[in-house]
C-alpha cells in the first residue's frame, strides 16, 4: 500500500467516524446517537454494539430482577419473625448474620 492510499483510507476514516469535525460537534453527535440507542459498531466484532450487548445485558437484568424479588420476599419474612419474637434467638442470629454480610466486601 502506498503513502497515498494509506492517506486516503485515513481521511476515509476520519470522515467515516466524524473525526474530521471539532470536538463539540463530535461531542453532540455521539450524544444524540447515545440517547437514540445507537452505539455504532464494534471495531473487533464488525457488529452493532447494541446487539453485541442485547443478550448478555437481557441476562443480567433477569438475574437483577430474580435475585432482588427473593431478597425482598426473604427479608420481609424475617423482619416480620424477628419482630414478633423480639431479643430470641432468631432474631439475635440474624442482627450478627445481617452485620456481618453488611460488613464484608461486594466480591467475597
Amino acid at each position: 500500500m502506498t503513502k497515498a492510499q494509506q492517506e486516503q483510507m485515513y481521511k476515509n476514516l476520519e470522515k467515516r467516524y466524524g473525526y474530521d469535525k471539532s470536538l463539540p460537534e463530535q461531542y453532540f453527535m455521539w450524544m444524540g446517537r447515545s440517547l437514540k440507542g445507537d452505539y455504532g459498531e464494534s471495531t473487533q466484532v464488525k457488529r452493532p454494539v447494541k446487539e453485541y450487548l442485547s443478550e448478555p445485558l437481557k441476562n443480567t437484568i433477569l438475574l437483577n430482577i430474580g435475585s432482588t424479588l427473593v431478597s425482598f420476599v426473604l427479608s420481609v419474612l424475617i423482619g416480620i419473625r424477628s419482630a414478633v419474637h423480639k431479643g430470641g434467638v432468631f432474631d439475635k442470629f440474624f442482627q450478627v448474620f445481617t452485620l456481618v454480610g453488611i460488613s464484608l466486601p461486594t466480591f467475597l
